[in-house]
């Protein structure tokens, strides 16, 4: 059995699940610079980093932090609440070492440019994070928080063939002086599990500034709901339809999962670059009418979608994270995933099942077994809503990101 409680490190500052008293509102407030280099921060578009983004920037200005918030491109559905304010530091459309640098030296220059007019008490750069953007904060004496880091997807063998080329070992050198200079001048390091301990240079030398902390989620938006007709045999997966989220897998464990439950259903969601071929191979299945391809699904729609189903199965080939294993968590859905990546530590046997990437066979055991026993579905969805209250909530993550910056910010004052 994994570790379900992640979280609960010796040592961390975030040991403890928050009391009553520690979700009020805290007894000061801080003002904070935050870095978000990827593609677009936003509150409603499919950009996986930037909604992660906005959640930690929403539930901190909720907590009534002034956010000063450094973006390459931003997207909005909603007004934003009044203390937090956008700078946009645009850098070239093509990503590179060029845009890096230019978004370190813009955002260099806005955090100046607010040391000069008031009081900051972090800089805060959010995932991505090993890119070398916080280096433009370096040496301005406030505290640097980066984070949450996540692991990386396995590398392509065709990738490591091509790391022996003079130019690619060159690029990886530099790459990596990058992050070593990024560490050295960060207070904290926020990791969402241990996978994610393989982002940094050097995990054990860097232990007394890593605090292990998971993205958040809204579990009043996702939620346990009564399940749709139908539901009791039916899978979901819901992710990008391409060929390192396991599309293909499920495909063909799928095969032998309606061999032994003939009403089983499954339900694929999302868009990618496998689209056109899984529904070429559907179509062509004897039991296509068992397969409905819904799409992509817009965010509000998630957790419809996930009333549908009564287990949730994400088969990357090492996840990262995996937000959609926590949302169908907090939708009290039994989840099967893989043994590889970030995912692994989200996921307890209590919960859920782990196989082997790629592993058809085992993936279809695991399927038979969970829909085949409703009351390992009932136990297993009790579990996971209990995690996902206790670890996920917004307000239980909030409240252990501002005992780091407590926490940098007496280190400063130490000094």
């Amino acid at each position: 059995m994994v570790n379900s409680n992640i979280l609960l490190v010796p040592g961390s500052v975030q040991s403890d699940v928050p009391s009553r008293e520690a979700l009020a509102l805290p007894e000061r407030t801080y003002t904070i610079v935050m870095l978000f280099p990827g593609h677009m921060l936003t509150d409603h578009l499919a950009h996986g980093d930037g909604l992660v983004a906005f959640g930690f920037i929403a539930e901190l200005a909720k907590r009534g932090h002034r956010l000063h918030v450094i973006v390459q491109r931003s997207s909005f559905a909603k007004p934003l609440p009044p203390n937090v304010t956008i700078y946009s530091a645009p850098a070239s459309s093509r990503p590179g070492i060029r845009e890096r640098l230019a978004f370190v030296l813009r955002s260099r220059l806005i955090v100046r440019r607010l040391l000069g007019v008031g009081n900051i008490d972090v800089v805060h750069q959010l995932n991505p994070v090993c890119n070398g953007m916080s280096l433009g904060a370096v040496g301005l004496h406030v505290p640097i928080v980066l984070g949450t880091y996540v692991s990386n997807w396995p590398e392509p063998a065709a990738r490591r063939g091509k790391l022996g080329s003079v130019l690619a070992r060159v690029k990886d050198t530099l790459r990596t002086l990058t992050y070593r200079l990024q560490e050295h001048g960060a207070a904290a390091f926020l990791l969402t599990s241990p996978a994610a301990s393989s982002r940094l240079s050097s995990p054990t030398g860097l232990a007394s500034r890593i605090h292990w902390l998971p993205n958040g989620i809204d579990v009043n938006a996702f939620a346990p709901g009564p399940l749709v007709a139908g539901a009791e045999k039916t899978i979901l997966f819901l992710a990008s339809v391409e060929k390192k989220k396991g599309i293909l897998t499920l495909l063909e464990a799928f095969a032998i999962v309606r061999a032994t439950i003939p009403e089983s259903r499954l339900i694929i969601g999302g868009s990618g670059e496998l689209s056109a071929e899984v529904a070429t191979r559907v179509a062509a299945l004897p039991y296509a009418d068992a397969i409905e391809i819904v799409g992509r699904v817009e965010r509000t729609g998630v957790a419809e979608l996930m009333a549908k189903c009564a287990v949730y199965c994400l088969p990357s080939f090492g996840e990262p994270y995996g937000m959609t294993v926590i949302e169908a968590m907090a939708c009290g859905k039994p989840v099967v995933v893989t043994d590889g990546g970030g995912v692994r530590d989200l996921v307890d046997d209590a919960g859920g099942r782990r196989v082997e990437p790629g592993n058809a066979q085992q993936l279809a055991d695991a399927l038979i077994e969970i829909l085949n026993a409703p009351g390992l579905q009932a136990s297993m969805a009790t579990f996971n809503r209990m995690i996902a209250e206790r670890e996920y909530n917004w307000p239980h993550v909030i409240a252990k990101l501002e005992a780091v910056y407590a926490l940098v910010g007496q280190a400063k004052t130490l000094r």
